[in-house]
């Protein structure tokens, strides 16, 4: 039993440090050998733990990322960025892989909380491994200075996405289980949020934290839904005052109101705003000549150059794939949300209290994916192997009960 409670430590520990390569060393050319080397100690640990009750099997998660894989494969055909369209494909391929092992882990578990945990704990690593390069000291001048954190490997976006998932789910573990020592890492975890300067990683936080606060009461009476609802309004109107009042958020608080402006049309708006804006209309013009099948993943570097001069991509999740796959290639890689989506939203008050916080990570995934192209990310993946395998104990659950 001991040997087992190893393996299962080891297990979980391995998979949590894969997870936060995928946001610390996605960037990094080298960054690929660490998640082989750690994608294969899984894997061995894997079997392991459970030797002949590995019970490898494909599902429809699997079977979803081949699709997608495949039809990215296939718009090289099409794609005046043969190579470009060729490096995607393969790399959603090799995402598939790793998935995989994973998955075999993520099979044997009878909850969805050690993959919740890993989330969590990528944030709190993601966290250490800056405070552990830059050094208080000189994330302190940042802060002071109201800056953006800039580093060439990590897109401040990205530090500011998993950190803002890791205080969510943070407060989902406090607020729902029991507070831990661990639970302290949130405190530093602000002091990243607010150098990332992240709009994104601010609604996360924001909507994620007033949801959080909100299913604590869903099954009350209607008196105490009501207090809930307004006590959820409450945190997001101080949270809101917070961050427009207090130095410490001063970066953030540039940026939302540079982009605020562009709604309003009142004040400076910020190029970046205008920018995605216009990429936004370049990318539903290419899709209006390709609406079926787009011009090819990948190769919205294209449209841009034409556009804006310089080779990039559409900064919108949606727009970059209708773009670039058409309705085609966007159904096939949005059906790997809808379909554990719809599961967990008919069950979301079944009494398992994961279905509604993976709900709630699903739901931010896809407010996000508006400001950013995350199809090709490895964390992609792994949170929709998340709601995959919370969809299926749900649905698990649904069968045992009948």
């Amino acid at each position: 039993m001991r040997a087992i409670k190893i393996l299962d430590n080891m297990l979980w520990g391995s998979i949590t440090l894969l997870v936060s390569s995928f946001y610390i060393y996605g960037s990094n050319i080298y960054g690929k050998y660490l998640m082989m080397i750690l994608t294969f100690i899984v894997a061995v640990l894997c079997v392991l733990r459970y030797g002949k009750k590995i019970n490898l099997h494909l599902t429809s998660f699997h079977l979803s990322i081949f699709v997608f894989a495949t039809f990215c494969l296939i718009s090289t055909w099409w794609s005046p960025t043969t190579q470009l369209t060729l490096d995607k494909a393969i790399t959603i391929f090799q995402i598939l892989v790793c998935m995989s092992v994973v998955y075999i882990y993520a099979d044997h578990q009878n909850s969805t909380l050690p993959l919740l945990d890993t989330i969590r704990w990528a944030g709190y690593i993601m966290t250490i491994y800056l405070f552990a390069v830059y050094g208080w000291s000189e994330l302190n001048i940042l802060l002071q200075a109201g800056m953006r954190i800039d580093s060439e490997l990590i897109n401040s976006n990205v530090i500011g996405m998993i950190v803002a998932f890791s205080i969510v789910l943070t407060l989902y573990k406090i607020i729902f289980f029991k507070f831990s020592v661990w639970h302290l890492f949130v405190i530093p975890e602000f002091v990243i949020l607010s150098i990332s300067s992240s709009k994104k990683a601010f609604f996360i936080l924001l909507l994620g934290a007033m949801s959080v606060i909100a299913m604590k009461y869903r099954k009350e009476n209607m008196f105490k839904k009501l207090i809930a609802v307004l006590l959820a309004l409450f945190l997001g109107v101080f949270f809101l005052f917070l961050v427009w009042n207090l130095p410490f958020f001063t970066g953030l608080k540039n940026r939302l109101e540079l982009f605020l402006n562009f709604f309003t049309g009142q004040g400076m708006i910020d190029i970046s705003t205008l920018t995605r804006n216009y990429m936004v209309r370049i990318g539903i013009a290419e899709f209006l000549n390709n609406p079926l099948l787009g011009l090819g993943i990948g190769s919205s570097s294209e449209i841009t150059l034409k556009s804006l001069g310089w080779a990039t991509y559409l900064h919108n999740n949606y727009i970059e794939l209708l773009a670039c796959g058409g309705i085609v290639g966007t159904i096939i890689y949005y059906f790997m949300f809808l379909y554990p989506g719809l599961q967990l939203l008919r069950k979301g008050y079944n009494k398992d209290k994961n279905t509604l916080i993976c709900l709630i990570l699903l739901l931010l995934w896809l407010i996000t994916d508006w400001g950013v192209v995350s199809y090709y990310y490895k964390q992609t993946y792994f949170f929709i192997l998340l709601f995959f395998m919370q969809a299926k104990l749900v649905q698990k659950e649904a069968n045992q009960n009948v």
